[in-house]
């Protein structure tokens, strides 16, 4: 009989609550979040733009080094062209090489060469 005075007594029961959902505060919480969203994109697309613009000039900044290595290089390479076609280093080369001596005047033979127009050697071409 206790319980049944005692059950009479209490009137709530341990559920879970279940709470509403509030739909007209939803919608003003998800219409704030689509305001800031379109406030920042202007933002973000200037950020992007500034982000492409400094890679570029990054990439300009190293192909002008490259350039200016590539210079360096042809200017070597081409004073090194020339002293290998000077005369004096062609003649050392050979002379090192293979041994190169000059001719004694008894072994020069001078060709003269014919006149523009002469018919050299009668043969027809």
């Amino acid at each position: 009989m206790q319980n049944l005075a005692a059950s009479a007594q209490r009137r709530w029961s341990n559920q879970t609550v279940a709470r509403e959902v509030d739909r007209d505060r939803a919608r003003w919480v998800w219409g704030l979040f689509a305001a800031l969203l379109l406030a920042s994109a202007p933002f973000a697309a200037y950020m992007l733009e500034q982000n492409e613009c400094l890679r570029l000039s990054y990439e300009a900044s190293a192909l002008r080094q490259h350039r200016e290595l590539l210079v360096e290089q042809e200017r070597r390479l081409r004073m090194q062209r020339a002293a290998r076609q000077s005369l004096d280093e062609i003649e050392a080369w050979a002379v090192r090489r293979h041994g190169l001596v000059h001719p004694s005047p008894e072994q020069v033979i001078v060709v003269h060469r014919p006149p523009p127009g002469a018919d050299a050697g009668g043969a027809p071409r």
